[in-house]
């Protein structure tokens, strides 16, 4: 099952959300859609001038719509610390690298 890409609101589907959402992002969930407690490498950006690159996509929860809910972080060993995903303009699933059982 693929998920299309959705808005941080966690109520629309990117495709629907109105423009003057302010959480208007770009989200590129994996084709089975994200995985609680799981990390995966991704391409993130913070705003729209800000290139994009890799980190750890950190996830606690996902909601049933397959949003992220809460413990979802971005971890990059550049960063001074984790960043929680509604920080996020952009993040694009590359590879699934773990996940707890």
């Amino acid at each position: 099952m693929s998920f299309p890409p959705i808005c941080l609101c966690g109520k629309k589907q990117l495709a629907d959300c109105p423009e003057t959402c302010r959480y208007d992002r770009d989200i590129r969930p994996p084709p089975a859609g994200w995985k609680s407690h799981s990390v995966y490498l991704v391409d993130v950006s913070f705003r729209a001038s800000n290139p994009i690159h890799q980190s750890l996509l950190l996830t606690g929860f996902i909601n049933d719509d397959g949003s992220f809910g809460n413990y979802c972080y971005i971890v990059n060993g550049s960063y001074d610390q984790m960043f929680p995903v509604s920080q996020l303009k952009t993040i694009h699933f590359k590879t699934h690298l773990y996940t707890r059982k």
